[in-house]
Protein backbone atom coordinates (compact mmCIF):
# COMPACT_ATOMS: atom_id res chain seq x y z
CA UNK A 1 0.00 0.00 0.00
CA UNK A 2 3.00 2.39 0.46
CA UNK A 3 4.46 1.74 -2.60
CA UNK A 4 1.17 2.50 -4.18
CA UNK A 5 0.56 5.77 -2.33
CA UNK A 6 4.47 6.75 -3.26
CA UNK A 7 3.35 6.01 -6.67
CA UNK A 8 0.36 8.08 -6.69
CA UNK A 9 2.51 11.21 -4.71
CA UNK A 10 4.71 10.75 -8.01
CA UNK A 11 1.51 10.91 -10.63
CA UNK A 12 0.03 13.89 -9.13
CA UNK A 13 3.55 16.02 -9.34
CA UNK A 14 4.32 14.66 -12.62
CA UNK A 15 0.85 15.77 -13.59
CA UNK A 16 0.78 19.38 -12.08
CA UNK A 17 3.90 20.12 -14.37
CA UNK A 18 1.82 18.52 -17.42
CA UNK A 19 -1.29 20.76 -16.54
CA UNK A 20 1.40 23.75 -16.72
CA UNK A 21 3.01 23.02 -19.73
CA UNK A 22 -0.45 23.25 -21.68
CA UNK A 23 -2.95 25.38 -19.53
CA UNK A 24 -1.15 28.49 -19.69
CA UNK A 25 -1.35 28.41 -23.65
CA UNK A 26 -5.02 28.64 -23.05
CA UNK A 27 -5.17 31.82 -20.83
CA UNK A 28 -2.11 33.72 -22.23
CA UNK A 29 -4.46 36.05 -23.83
CA UNK A 30 -6.38 37.12 -20.40
CA UNK A 31 -2.96 37.54 -19.22
CA UNK A 32 -1.56 39.35 -21.75
CA UNK A 33 -4.98 41.61 -21.32
CA UNK A 34 -4.47 42.21 -17.44
CA UNK A 35 -0.66 42.62 -17.19
CA UNK A 36 0.25 44.14 -20.75
CA UNK A 37 3.41 43.43 -22.51
CA UNK A 38 2.05 42.38 -26.11
CA UNK A 39 2.02 39.37 -28.03
CA UNK A 40 5.82 39.10 -27.44
CA UNK A 41 5.91 39.27 -23.27
CA UNK A 42 2.86 36.14 -23.92
CA UNK A 43 5.02 34.16 -26.10
CA UNK A 44 7.61 34.22 -23.32
CA UNK A 45 6.08 33.55 -20.29
CA UNK A 46 5.23 30.49 -22.14
CA UNK A 47 8.34 29.93 -23.33
CA UNK A 48 10.42 30.44 -19.69
CA UNK A 49 9.59 27.79 -18.62
CA UNK A 50 9.44 25.49 -20.92
CA UNK A 51 13.38 26.56 -21.85
CA UNK A 52 14.06 26.31 -17.64
CA UNK A 53 12.55 23.29 -18.06
CA UNK A 54 14.37 21.52 -20.86
CA UNK A 55 18.26 23.67 -19.76
CA UNK A 56 17.62 21.73 -16.54
CA UNK A 57 16.73 18.35 -17.07
CA UNK A 58 20.21 16.69 -17.62
CA UNK A 59 21.93 18.46 -14.09
CA UNK A 60 18.34 17.71 -12.37
CA UNK A 61 18.71 14.00 -13.20
CA UNK A 62 22.43 14.04 -11.81
CA UNK A 63 21.56 15.55 -8.75
CA UNK A 64 18.66 12.69 -8.41
CA UNK A 65 21.72 10.48 -8.28
CA UNK A 66 23.33 11.93 -5.70
CA UNK A 67 21.11 12.77 -3.07
CA UNK A 68 18.42 10.04 -4.35
CA UNK A 69 14.92 10.52 -6.25
CA UNK A 70 12.64 10.94 -3.11
CA UNK A 71 14.67 14.12 -2.09
CA UNK A 72 14.98 15.35 -5.32
CA UNK A 73 11.42 15.28 -6.14
CA UNK A 74 10.34 16.74 -2.95
CA UNK A 75 12.64 19.54 -3.56
CA UNK A 76 11.22 20.06 -6.98
CA UNK A 77 7.64 19.88 -5.51
CA UNK A 78 8.39 22.74 -3.09
CA UNK A 79 10.22 25.10 -5.69
CA UNK A 80 7.46 24.50 -8.13
CA UNK A 81 4.84 25.21 -5.71
CA UNK A 82 6.90 28.53 -4.66
CA UNK A 83 6.85 29.44 -8.10
CA UNK A 84 3.49 28.65 -8.57
CA UNK A 85 2.35 30.77 -5.34
CA UNK A 86 4.26 33.86 -7.33
CA UNK A 87 3.42 33.39 -10.70
CA UNK A 88 -0.71 33.74 -9.10
CA UNK A 89 0.61 37.38 -7.34
CA UNK A 90 2.47 38.45 -10.22
CA UNK A 91 2.09 42.19 -10.67
CA UNK A 92 3.18 42.86 -13.95
CA UNK A 93 4.34 40.15 -17.09
CA UNK A 94 7.97 40.54 -16.04
CA UNK A 95 7.14 39.31 -12.26
CA UNK A 96 5.27 36.93 -14.21
CA UNK A 97 8.16 35.71 -16.35
CA UNK A 98 10.91 35.30 -13.74
CA UNK A 99 8.32 33.28 -11.59
CA UNK A 100 7.49 30.88 -14.84
CA UNK A 101 11.16 30.26 -14.66
CA UNK A 102 11.21 29.18 -11.45
CA UNK A 103 8.53 27.11 -11.97
CA UNK A 104 10.46 25.59 -14.59
CA UNK A 105 13.40 24.98 -12.59
CA UNK A 106 10.96 22.95 -10.01
CA UNK A 107 9.66 20.92 -12.93
CA UNK A 108 12.87 19.32 -14.17
CA UNK A 109 13.67 18.38 -10.31
CA UNK A 110 10.27 16.32 -10.64
CA UNK A 111 10.54 14.98 -14.01
CA UNK A 112 14.11 12.78 -14.09
CA UNK A 113 13.18 11.98 -10.15
CA UNK A 114 9.91 10.96 -10.51
CA UNK A 115 10.61 8.10 -13.02
CA UNK A 116 13.36 6.90 -11.13
CA UNK A 117 11.11 7.11 -8.32
CA UNK A 118 8.84 4.63 -9.93
CA UNK A 119 11.39 2.65 -10.99
CA UNK A 120 12.71 2.02 -7.73
CA UNK A 121 9.20 0.82 -6.68
CA UNK A 122 8.45 -1.83 -8.42
CA UNK A 123 10.26 -4.51 -9.70
CA UNK A 124 11.27 -4.62 -13.24
CA UNK A 125 8.44 -7.61 -14.28
CA UNK A 126 5.63 -4.45 -13.68
CA UNK A 127 7.76 -1.47 -14.65
CA UNK A 128 5.77 -1.77 -18.08
CA UNK A 129 2.03 -1.88 -16.57
CA UNK A 130 3.24 0.94 -14.35
CA UNK A 131 4.72 2.98 -16.59
CA UNK A 132 1.32 2.72 -18.64
CA UNK A 133 -0.99 3.91 -15.72
CA UNK A 134 1.68 6.51 -14.92
CA UNK A 135 1.65 7.22 -19.26
CA UNK A 136 -2.23 7.47 -19.03
CA UNK A 137 -2.49 10.20 -16.02
CA UNK A 138 0.11 11.96 -17.91
CA UNK A 139 -1.87 11.83 -20.95
CA UNK A 140 -4.78 13.19 -19.17
CA UNK A 141 -3.35 15.81 -17.57
CA UNK A 142 -2.15 16.76 -20.79
CA UNK A 143 -5.76 17.00 -22.71
CA UNK A 144 -7.20 18.59 -19.45
CA UNK A 145 -4.73 21.25 -19.00
CA UNK A 146 -6.29 23.92 -21.68
CA UNK A 147 -10.16 23.14 -21.24
CA UNK A 148 -9.41 23.21 -16.94
CA UNK A 149 -7.31 26.38 -17.32
CA UNK A 150 -10.29 27.75 -19.52
CA UNK A 151 -13.21 27.15 -16.77
CA UNK A 152 -11.05 28.48 -13.83
CA UNK A 153 -9.75 31.25 -15.74
CA UNK A 154 -13.35 32.37 -16.87
CA UNK A 155 -14.45 31.59 -13.32
CA UNK A 156 -12.17 32.93 -10.97
CA UNK A 157 -9.58 35.04 -13.56
CA UNK A 158 -6.34 34.00 -14.39
CA UNK A 159 -4.53 33.61 -11.10
CA UNK A 160 -6.61 30.98 -9.91
CA UNK A 161 -4.99 28.56 -12.58
CA UNK A 162 -1.57 29.17 -10.91
CA UNK A 163 -3.00 28.83 -7.45
CA UNK A 164 -4.69 25.56 -8.59
CA UNK A 165 -1.44 24.02 -8.40
CA UNK A 166 -0.75 24.58 -4.63
CA UNK A 167 -2.91 21.89 -3.34
CA UNK A 168 -1.91 19.39 -5.75
CA UNK A 169 1.34 19.87 -4.69
CA UNK A 170 0.38 19.65 -0.86
CA UNK A 171 -1.23 16.33 -1.26
CA UNK A 172 1.28 15.15 -3.54
CA UNK A 173 4.25 15.98 -0.38
CA UNK A 174 1.60 14.24 2.34
CA UNK A 175 1.83 10.68 -0.15
CA UNK A 176 5.29 10.32 -0.07
CA UNK A 177 5.24 10.72 2.84
CA UNK A 178 4.09 7.16 3.39
CA UNK A 179 7.27 6.51 0.76
CA UNK A 180 9.41 3.45 1.62
CA UNK A 181 12.77 5.17 3.12
CA UNK A 182 14.84 2.97 0.48
CA UNK A 183 13.15 4.50 -2.22
CA UNK A 184 13.88 7.68 -1.02
CA UNK A 185 17.17 7.72 -0.29
CA UNK A 186 20.01 6.49 -2.67
CA UNK A 187 21.51 3.22 -1.63
CA UNK A 188 25.15 2.34 -1.61
CA UNK A 189 25.43 1.53 -5.13
CA UNK A 190 24.13 5.51 -5.51
CA UNK A 191 26.55 6.53 -3.49
CA UNK A 192 29.82 5.25 -4.91
CA UNK A 193 28.70 6.65 -8.47
CA UNK A 194 28.09 10.24 -8.07
CA UNK A 195 29.53 11.74 -10.30
CA UNK A 196 32.40 14.14 -9.79
CA UNK A 197 32.47 17.69 -9.81
CA UNK A 198 33.80 18.21 -13.27
CA UNK A 199 31.03 21.02 -14.18
CA UNK A 200 29.61 18.22 -16.78
CA UNK A 201 25.97 19.68 -15.45
CA UNK A 202 26.87 22.89 -15.69
CA UNK A 203 28.32 21.70 -19.68
CA UNK A 204 24.83 20.04 -20.18
CA UNK A 205 23.18 23.49 -18.95
CA UNK A 206 24.70 25.57 -21.54
CA UNK A 207 24.29 23.07 -24.30
CA UNK A 208 20.17 23.18 -23.61
CA UNK A 209 20.26 26.71 -23.31
CA UNK A 210 22.23 26.92 -26.89
CA UNK A 211 20.02 24.74 -28.61
CA UNK A 212 16.74 26.35 -26.91
CA UNK A 213 18.08 29.40 -27.69
CA UNK A 214 17.91 29.27 -31.77
CA UNK A 215 14.81 26.94 -31.69
CA UNK A 216 13.00 29.92 -29.78
CA UNK A 217 14.78 32.09 -31.87
CA UNK A 218 12.68 30.33 -34.84
CA UNK A 219 9.30 30.03 -32.36
CA UNK A 220 9.29 33.34 -31.26
CA UNK A 221 10.65 35.70 -33.23
CA UNK A 222 9.03 34.64 -36.82
CA UNK A 223 9.00 38.53 -38.14
CA UNK A 224 13.09 38.46 -37.73
CA UNK A 225 15.41 37.45 -40.97
CA UNK A 226 15.74 33.63 -40.84
CA UNK A 227 19.81 34.03 -40.65
CA UNK A 228 19.90 35.22 -37.23
CA UNK A 229 17.97 32.24 -36.16
CA UNK A 230 20.01 29.89 -38.08
CA UNK A 231 23.50 31.42 -36.51
CA UNK A 232 22.17 30.61 -32.83
CA UNK A 233 21.19 27.55 -34.08
CA UNK A 234 24.59 26.82 -35.04
CA UNK A 235 25.86 28.40 -31.92
CA UNK A 236 23.67 25.73 -30.01
CA UNK A 237 25.41 22.90 -32.24
CA UNK A 238 28.84 24.53 -31.68
CA UNK A 239 28.31 24.00 -27.98
CA UNK A 240 27.39 20.61 -28.19
CA UNK A 241 29.91 19.26 -29.87
CA UNK A 242 32.42 21.38 -27.37
CA UNK A 243 30.23 19.90 -24.57
CA UNK A 244 31.10 16.30 -25.40
CA UNK A 245 34.73 16.32 -25.84
CA UNK A 246 34.91 17.97 -22.27
CA UNK A 247 32.38 15.43 -20.79
CA UNK A 248 34.77 12.61 -22.73
CA UNK A 249 38.38 14.25 -21.33
CA UNK A 250 36.16 14.34 -17.69
CA UNK A 251 35.47 11.01 -17.19
CA UNK A 252 32.17 10.71 -19.48
CA UNK A 253 30.04 10.79 -17.50
CA UNK A 254 26.79 12.02 -19.31
CA UNK A 255 28.46 10.03 -22.88
CA UNK A 256 28.62 6.55 -20.55
CA UNK A 257 25.14 6.26 -20.61
CA UNK A 258 25.08 6.05 -24.79
CA UNK A 259 27.46 3.34 -24.18
CA UNK A 260 24.00 1.51 -24.09
CA UNK A 261 23.35 0.75 -27.22
CA UNK A 262 19.42 0.29 -26.15
CA UNK A 263 19.32 4.01 -24.56
CA UNK A 264 20.86 5.53 -27.17
CA UNK A 265 18.03 3.86 -29.73
CA UNK A 266 15.37 4.94 -27.35
CA UNK A 267 16.70 8.75 -26.89
CA UNK A 268 17.02 9.28 -30.34
CA UNK A 269 13.75 7.88 -31.10
CA UNK A 270 12.00 9.77 -29.00
CA UNK A 271 13.68 12.99 -29.78
CA UNK A 272 11.68 12.19 -33.31
CA UNK A 273 8.63 10.85 -31.43
CA UNK A 274 8.39 14.20 -29.60
CA UNK A 275 9.26 16.20 -32.76
CA UNK A 276 6.41 14.37 -34.89
CA UNK A 277 3.53 14.37 -32.39
CA UNK A 278 4.21 18.04 -31.42
CA UNK A 279 4.48 19.11 -34.43
CA UNK A 280 0.97 17.53 -35.29
CA UNK A 281 -0.41 18.80 -32.89
CA UNK A 282 0.27 22.61 -34.08
CA UNK A 283 -0.26 22.05 -37.34
CA UNK A 284 -3.16 19.99 -37.57
CA UNK A 285 -5.71 22.47 -36.48
CA UNK A 286 -4.75 25.11 -38.83
CA UNK A 287 -5.50 22.50 -41.43
CA UNK A 288 -8.74 21.62 -40.26
CA UNK A 289 -9.05 25.97 -39.89
CA UNK A 290 -8.75 26.00 -43.48
CA UNK A 291 -10.25 23.05 -45.20
CA UNK A 292 -13.12 22.25 -43.32
CA UNK A 293 -16.33 23.62 -42.77
CA UNK A 294 -17.35 24.04 -38.88
CA UNK A 295 -13.94 23.48 -38.03
CA UNK A 296 -14.07 24.63 -34.57
CA UNK A 297 -16.33 21.41 -33.76
CA UNK A 298 -13.81 19.19 -35.52
CA UNK A 299 -11.04 20.67 -33.99
CA UNK A 300 -12.26 20.24 -30.10
CA UNK A 301 -13.88 16.40 -31.26
CA UNK A 302 -10.44 15.92 -32.72
CA UNK A 303 -8.53 17.10 -29.40
CA UNK A 304 -11.05 14.83 -27.32
CA UNK A 305 -10.96 11.78 -29.68
CA UNK A 306 -6.74 12.32 -29.30
CA UNK A 307 -7.20 12.34 -25.60
CA UNK A 308 -9.29 9.31 -25.23
CA UNK A 309 -7.02 7.05 -27.30
CA UNK A 310 -4.06 8.47 -25.90
CA UNK A 311 -5.31 7.07 -22.41
CA UNK A 312 -6.16 3.57 -24.30
CA UNK A 313 -2.70 3.71 -25.82
CA UNK A 314 -1.09 4.07 -22.74
CA UNK A 315 -3.19 1.08 -20.88
CA UNK A 316 -2.42 -1.03 -24.18
CA UNK A 317 1.45 -1.05 -24.49
CA UNK A 318 2.20 -3.17 -22.11
CA UNK A 319 -0.55 -5.69 -22.96
CA UNK A 320 -0.91 -5.98 -26.83
CA UNK A 321 1.48 -7.77 -29.21
CA UNK A 322 3.79 -9.12 -26.23
CA UNK A 323 5.41 -11.59 -28.37
CA UNK A 324 7.06 -8.66 -30.33
CA UNK A 325 10.32 -6.77 -29.50
CA UNK A 326 10.09 -3.34 -27.70
CA UNK A 327 11.03 -1.69 -30.69
CA UNK A 328 9.12 -3.27 -32.85
CA UNK A 329 6.00 -2.70 -30.80
CA UNK A 330 7.19 1.62 -30.01
CA UNK A 331 7.85 1.19 -34.36
CA UNK A 332 4.05 0.13 -34.82
CA UNK A 333 2.62 2.88 -32.58
CA UNK A 334 5.18 5.70 -33.97
CA UNK A 335 3.82 4.05 -38.12
CA UNK A 336 0.30 4.42 -36.33
CA UNK A 337 0.76 7.56 -35.77
CA UNK A 338 2.15 8.58 -39.26
CA UNK A 339 -1.35 6.56 -40.33
CA UNK A 340 -3.21 9.36 -38.58
CA UNK A 341 -1.20 12.04 -40.10
CA UNK A 342 -2.33 10.71 -43.43
CA UNK A 343 -5.61 10.20 -42.32
CA UNK A 344 -6.16 13.90 -41.15
CA UNK A 345 -4.51 14.63 -44.51
CA UNK A 346 -7.29 13.19 -46.76
CA UNK A 347 -10.24 14.11 -44.59
CA UNK A 348 -8.65 17.65 -44.49
CA UNK A 349 -8.47 17.17 -49.04
CA UNK A 350 -11.48 15.03 -49.56
CA UNK A 351 -14.00 17.10 -46.84
CA UNK A 352 -14.87 14.36 -44.69
CA UNK A 353 -14.53 15.36 -41.03
CA UNK A 354 -14.63 11.63 -39.87
CA UNK A 355 -11.79 10.59 -41.49
CA UNK A 356 -10.20 13.76 -39.71
CA UNK A 357 -11.14 12.10 -36.53
CA UNK A 358 -10.06 8.99 -37.28
CA UNK A 359 -6.96 10.19 -37.67
CA UNK A 360 -6.79 12.60 -34.83
CA UNK A 361 -7.36 9.07 -32.51
CA UNK A 362 -4.68 7.56 -34.30
CA UNK A 363 -2.26 10.20 -33.50
CA UNK A 364 -3.10 9.99 -29.75
CA UNK A 365 -3.13 5.53 -29.50
CA UNK A 366 0.24 5.77 -31.20
CA UNK A 367 1.97 8.30 -30.09
CA UNK A 368 1.16 7.23 -26.22
CA UNK A 369 2.16 3.29 -26.99
CA UNK A 370 5.63 4.57 -28.71
CA UNK A 371 6.07 6.74 -25.50
CA UNK A 372 5.33 4.15 -22.71
CA UNK A 373 7.50 1.69 -24.69
CA UNK A 374 10.27 3.86 -24.96
CA UNK A 375 10.20 5.36 -21.33
CA UNK A 376 10.54 1.52 -20.06
CA UNK A 377 13.18 0.82 -22.20
CA UNK A 378 15.07 3.98 -21.25
CA UNK A 379 14.71 3.08 -17.12
CA UNK A 380 16.03 -0.80 -17.92
CA UNK A 381 18.45 0.19 -20.24
CA UNK A 382 21.12 1.73 -17.89
CA UNK A 383 22.12 0.79 -14.26
CA UNK A 384 20.53 1.88 -11.38
CA UNK A 385 22.93 4.33 -10.14
CA UNK A 386 22.51 6.47 -13.19
CA UNK A 387 18.78 6.34 -14.05
CA UNK A 388 18.48 9.47 -12.60
CA UNK A 389 20.92 10.78 -15.32
CA UNK A 390 19.84 8.47 -17.58
CA UNK A 391 15.85 10.39 -17.61
CA UNK A 392 17.42 13.67 -17.47
CA UNK A 393 19.12 12.90 -20.76
CA UNK A 394 16.21 11.30 -22.05
CA UNK A 395 13.48 14.33 -21.13
CA UNK A 396 16.09 16.72 -22.25
CA UNK A 397 15.86 14.90 -25.49
CA UNK A 398 12.29 14.78 -25.96
CA UNK A 399 12.25 18.35 -25.08
CA UNK A 400 14.74 19.01 -27.33
CA UNK A 401 12.25 17.14 -30.15
CA UNK A 402 9.02 18.92 -29.15
CA UNK A 403 10.34 22.56 -29.75
CA UNK A 404 12.43 21.72 -32.74
CA UNK A 405 9.37 19.82 -34.47
CA UNK A 406 6.89 22.85 -33.37
CA UNK A 407 9.79 25.48 -35.18
CA UNK A 408 9.97 23.09 -38.03
CA UNK A 409 6.46 23.18 -38.60
CA UNK A 410 6.29 26.96 -37.86
CA UNK A 411 8.80 27.22 -40.84
CA UNK A 412 6.84 24.82 -43.20
CA UNK A 413 3.55 26.87 -42.04
CA UNK A 414 5.54 30.34 -43.37
CA UNK A 415 6.59 28.88 -46.77
CA UNK A 416 3.42 26.74 -47.58
CA UNK A 417 0.09 28.96 -46.41
CA UNK A 418 -2.59 29.78 -48.35
CA UNK A 419 -4.52 27.71 -49.69
CA UNK A 420 -4.55 24.17 -49.73
CA UNK A 421 -0.74 23.72 -49.73
CA UNK A 422 -1.03 24.28 -45.72
CA UNK A 423 -2.19 20.38 -46.22
CA UNK A 424 1.46 19.75 -47.15
CA UNK A 425 3.03 20.72 -43.99
CA UNK A 426 1.87 17.37 -42.10
CA UNK A 427 4.85 15.98 -44.21
CA UNK A 428 6.92 17.61 -41.59
CA UNK A 429 5.93 15.83 -38.77
CA UNK A 430 5.55 12.20 -40.83
CA UNK A 431 9.45 12.68 -41.98
CA UNK A 432 10.05 13.18 -38.29
CA UNK A 433 8.28 10.31 -37.42
CA UNK A 434 9.32 7.95 -40.17
CA UNK A 435 12.77 8.93 -38.26
CA UNK A 436 11.84 7.48 -35.31
CA UNK A 437 10.66 4.55 -36.66
CA UNK A 438 13.60 3.79 -38.88
CA UNK A 439 16.02 4.16 -35.76
CA UNK A 440 13.96 1.32 -33.73
CA UNK A 441 13.88 -1.06 -37.18
CA UNK A 442 17.29 -0.55 -37.72
CA UNK A 443 19.07 -3.95 -36.70
CA UNK A 444 20.91 -4.30 -33.38
CA UNK A 445 24.41 -4.64 -34.19
CA UNK A 446 25.46 -8.03 -32.45
CA UNK A 447 28.58 -7.19 -30.31
CA UNK A 448 26.43 -3.95 -28.86
CA UNK A 449 26.87 -3.53 -24.78
CA UNK A 450 23.08 -3.81 -24.82
CA UNK A 451 22.60 -6.99 -26.94
CA UNK A 452 25.15 -8.95 -24.84
CA UNK A 453 23.86 -8.07 -21.59
CA UNK A 454 20.52 -6.21 -21.53
CA UNK A 455 17.57 -8.83 -21.70
CA UNK A 456 14.55 -7.78 -22.03
CA UNK A 457 11.75 -8.24 -19.66
CA UNK A 458 8.93 -10.37 -21.09
CA UNK A 459 6.13 -8.66 -19.70
CA UNK A 460 7.02 -4.92 -20.78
Amino acid sequence: MRRHLGFLGACLGFTVVLLDTTAVAAILPGIVADLGGGSSAGMWIAAAYLLAFAVLLMPCGTLADRIGPGRAYLLGLVVFGVGSALCAAAPGASALILARVIQGIGAAAMVPSSLSLIAGLYAERRLGAVLGIWSAISGVAAAAGPVLAGALAARWGWPSVFWMNLPVCAAALALLAALPRAAATPGAAGRTARVGRDGAGAVAAVLSLGLGAGIAAAQLLPEQPVAPTLLLAVAGAGLLVLGLRLDRRRGRPVLSLFDHARFRRVTACALFLNAAFYGQFMIVPFVIRDLLPDAQRVIVQGYALGALTAIAGSLAAARVLTSWPRPRRAAAGLLLLLAGLAAVGAGCCLGVAGLVLLGCALCGFGNDVAAVLLTADSVSGVPVAARGRGQGVFNAARQMGSAAGVAAVAVGSAALSGGDRIVLVLAVPALLGLCGAAVLLRPERPGSRSARSAPEPSTI
